[in-house]
């Protein structure tokens, strides 16, 4: 039984830091996304978006952004800071490295 509780402890401590290391890498994307948005606003607000979303579109922002998101979302495309959702239909789109970010396998720690 011990032998158990310190399998689990160890699951949870690994665990624990994978997340952590993905939402401070998270964080990390969305700052340097931002910066590129420049001085804009409504650019900033639509990334913003992201921390609670894997994807954005004109839709999912209407209650989120202050003004019509939709010309933000063009700029940001031109920019190429956003890009289609390879699987989400309906004009969702999402920032490259989020999404390699969110779609990467966890990978145990090589120590075992």
């Amino acid at each position: 039984l011990p032998q158990w509780g310190t399998l689990f402890a160890r699951a949870v401590t690994e665990t624990a830091r994978h997340r952590t290391a993905t939402l401070a890498e998270h964080r990390r994307i969305l700052v340097a996304a931002t910066a590129r948005a420049g001085d804009d606003p409504t650019a900033v607000a639509v990334l913003e978006a992201f921390r609670s979303a894997p994807a954005v579109s004109a839709e999912s922002l209407r209650d989120l952004v202050p003004h019509d998101p939709r010309p933000a979302l063009t700029r940001l495309r031109t920019a190429g800071i956003l890009t289609p959702h390879p699987r989400l239909p309906g004009g969702a789109l999402t920032e490259p490295r989020l999404l390699a970010l969110l779609d990467a396998p966890y990978a145990p720690p090589a120590d075992r």
